[in-house]
Formats: structure tokens, C-alpha cells, sequence
């Protein structure tokens, strides 16, 4: 089953600074430029991540962006930054532009998990982490046979995990679906839900991982800023995302790029079990206040770190 990365939040980013940049060009003389999806993924991505406001709860070192009518130089800056997305420059267009935007959120657990192995033969075994004496809240879903973990970090920010069970879709569609089915119960846990359980695993063991992918957002090609007098639209679309997990915490880091051009129409005990995350799972990171969570993912065995059992 396949790994699948998502970070909507530098996509979103990228298509409002490239609205202000159009904005603020004398050529265009106060002109008012709307985002007009020509697609139907495009609307539908519109419509879900219409949410200006969850990008002020990051701060400006964790959200950054950089807008230039060369493209060299957003090539460049993302190199400078760890990435290896390159745009490619447009020719003959002295009104095309190019926009990168940067997402790099990294967590802390609340206390440093040890390091150990989840086995899966006789001789081979995948990486992993152990947490304890933690926040490990449970949130038990209707005819769902697995629970979704919640744990606090330092930052506030809560890392969820869910087994996928052999059922692999969108990320964020699983975590609308476990919030809307999490089952209700009596117990009440220290963030004030009464559809968690708090005290029902000692520890969590979840595998190390460390993913480098490039998804396809190339959804966005044609997407156009118009006015009621000029329009210009995306030619190409890049995206790289890179997730670290570990005893430490999680760390984000996504990057996104898009070329412009112009003109064209279109807490627990000892005594209690502990839980091992040793199969397929979704993982999503949330912060407080945001509609949907900034980083989503399903994680497929071949992201699991394998290392040979020495007997």
C-alpha cells in the first residue's frame, strides 16, 4: 500500500502572493485579480482550503515565500533552502513571474522516545521509536476497528496517527471521516473530549521514518488570476515534500513553485498495554485553530526504515 504526502497550505500560499504580486503592479493600475479554477480539481481544492486565516497561525519563519518576474531566481532560492525542484524559464513573455512558497514545521515530542524495532520475521525488523509517560489519547471510531492516536508536542501542535487497515485514500477524506465517527463514551480527557480515552495504552511505538517525495500538482496548470482586463494563468506547477519522523519529534518541510505567464484563457500507567503502530497509517499534524490539518499522509510499508535482526 503507497505512501501519500499532502501539504495544502504552501499551495494555497503561492496563489494568494501571486495575486498580491499582480495587484501590485503600476502596469495594471490598481486592478482587482481573482483565483478562476478552470478545472474541476481546482475548484474543489478552492473550495476546501478557502481559509486565509489558518496561514497566520505560522509564524514567518515557518511560512516564507519569495515572487520573481525571473525565474532563476526562485530556482535558486529553493536550492539555497534544500530543495531540488526546478522551474523551468519562460521565453519571449516579459510580464511572466514564477512564486515559491516554504512550509518547515518541526515538533517535539514532550518527552524523547527511546529507540527499538518493530519485528516483522525472523530476520528483519523496521525501525522505530517507543514514547511514554505521554498524552496518548485514544478516539475510538464507529465501525472503525482500529483507535486514532492523538499526542500532544511541545509546540501545542497534536500528531495524530490511524491505522489504514488495508484502506488507502486521501488522506484528508480519512480524517474528515474519523472525526465525523469518533464514538462517544463517559470518559473525559485533560483537553476537555468526551469521545477520548486517555488511559488506555502505557506507550506507542511508532515507526521511524524519513520520505523525501515530489507529488504531482500539476492539477494547477491553467489555473488563471484575472481581471476584468488582464488574465494570466500557471504553465507549471512543482511540489516536494520531506517528512521526518522520530524519537525526537516530526519535522515538515514542503515547498512549493508555480510559473506564471501571461495572457490565455483557460497520560498513562505502567500497568496498562502499549500500542504498536506495525502496519499501514495515516498520520495528520494539526495546530489549534486551523480548519484542516497542515501536513496529511497515509504511509505504506515501503516508507518504513528496514534493518536486519543480528541473532
Amino acid at each position: 500500500m503507497k505512501t501519500i504526502l499532502e501539504a495544502n497550505l504552501p499551495i494555497s500560499h503561492v496563489l494568494i502572493k501571486a495575486v498580491e504580486f499582480l495587484q501590485e503592479q503600476p502596469r495594471h493600475g490598481g486592478e482587482i485579480f481573482q483565483i478562476v479554477p478552470c478545472k474541476d480539481k481546482q475548484s474543489e481544492f478552492l473550495n476546501k482550503n478557502n481559509h486565509p486565516n489558518d496561514l497566520d497561525l505560522f509564524s514567518k519563519e515557518e511560512l516564507r515565500s519569495k515572487v520573481s518576474p525571473v525565474t532563476e531566481d526562485i530556482n535558486s532560492w529553493l536550492k539555497e533552502n534544500g530543495y531540488n525542484i526546478t522551474l523551468q524559464p519562460v521565453l519571449n513573455d516579459p510580464y511572466s513571474f514564477a512564486v515559491a512558497s516554504i512550509l518547515e514545521v518541526a515538533t517535539e515530542w514532550l518527552k524523547k522516545g527511546e529507540e527499538t524495532s518493530i519485528p516483522v520475521g525472523p530476520s528483519l525488523s523496521y525501525k522505530a521509536f517507543k514514547l511514554s509517560d505521554m498524552r496518548i489519547a485514544a478516539n475510538h471510531i464507529k465501525n472503525y476497528p482500529h483507535p486514532k492516536i492523538s499526542i500532544r508536542t511541545r509546540s501545542n501542535d497534536t500528531v495524530e496517527f490511524l491505522k489504514s487497515d488495508g484502506l488507502v485514500t486521501n488522506p484528508l477524506k480519512m480524517y474528515e471521516f474519523a472525526c465525523d465517527n469518533m464514538v462517544k463514551n463517559n470518559l473525559e480527557n485533560v483537553w476537555g473530549s468526551s469521545s477520548v480515552d486517555r488511559g488506555q495504552f502505557s506507550t506507542i511505538t511508532i515507526p521511524e521514518l524519513n520520505i523525501d517525495v515530489r507529488p504531482d500538482i500539476s492539477w494547477l496548470v491553467d489555473l488563471k488570476f484575472a481581471s476584468e482586463i488582464n488574465w494570466y494563468r500557471i504553465t507549471e506547477a512543482l511540489q516536494q515534500i520531506k517528512f521526518k519522523m522520530n524519537k525526537v519529534g516530526t519535522e515538515v518541510k514542503t515547498a512549493v513553485a508555480i510559473q506564471v505567464v501571461s495572457g490565455s484563457i483557460c497520560i498513562s500507567t505502567k500497568d496498562l498495554p502499549s500500542y504498536v503502530v506495525d502496519s499501514p497509517f495515516y498520520i495528520w499534524i494539526t495546530r489549534k485553530g486551523l480548519v484542516q490539518p497542515y501536513f496529511s499522509g497515509h504511509i505504506g510499508l515501503e516508507s518504513f526504515q528496514e534493518q536486519k535482526i543480528t541473532l
